[in-house]
């Protein structure tokens, strides 16, 4: 069976994979630090925070049409064309 091949016969299950933008990098290559645990915390924060506070906004909003007549005196509008 041909694996990690494009061209292969694996047909759509070996060009996803492919395109994946967040591919999983090994663990002795990579190095947690402490800042980029707090950073991770807190960008999950706003994120949870900016999503309810946009639902919440969402829902509490209401719909309200009007319709206004023009009391104009003029029986006539004007209109400028420069051609």
């Amino acid at each position: 069976m041909m694996r990690n091949n494009i061209n292969g016969a694996g047909g759509g299950r070996t060009v996803v994979p492919s395109i994946d933008f967040y591919r999983r990098v090994p663990k002795d290559l990579t190095e947690s630090t402490f800042l980029g645990a707090v950073m991770s915390i807190l960008c999950v924060f706003i994120m949870t925070v900016l999503f309810i506070s946009e639902t919440w906004a969402f829902a509490r909003s209401t719909i309200a049409s009007t319709v206004a007549i023009d009391e104009s005196i003029q029986p006539q509008i004007r209109l400028n064309f420069n051609i």
